[in-house]
C-alpha cells in the first residue's frame, strides 16, 4: 500500500512540477511518465530539478520491487523443485 501511495503521490508531483514548463501535460501523461521510471525505462526526460530527482528515487524504488518480485517467484519454483 505504502507503494501504491508512493506513485500516486509522484503523479501528482510530477503533473504539478512539470505542467508549470509545460502546460499541455494531462495526468494521464504525468502517469505514463511515473510508470515507466518506475519498471526502470527511460522515458521523456523530466525539465525541472524535482521532476528529475522523483525519476531517480522511482528507478531505485522500481528496481528494488520488481527485484523482490521476481526473487521471490524464482524461490517458489526452487523449493517447488526440490520437494
Amino acid at each position: 500500500m505504502l507503494i501504491l501511495l508512493f506513485v500516486i503521490i509522484s503523479i501528482f508531483v510530477i503533473h504539478h512540477y512539470e505542467g508549470q514548463v509545460n502546460p499541455e501535460l494531462t495526468y494521464f501523461d504525468s502517469f505514463r511518465t511515473v510508470l515507466v521510471f518506475f519498471l526502470g525505462e527511460y522515458g521523456d526526460t523530466p525539465r525541472t530539478f524535482v521532476g528529475r530527482v522523483l525519476s531517480i528515487l522511482l528507478f531505485i524504488l522500481g528496481i528494488g520491487i520488481v527485484g523482490t518480485f521476481i526473487g521471490k517467484i524464482s524461490s517458489v519454483f526452487v523449493s517447488m523443485e526440490m520437494e
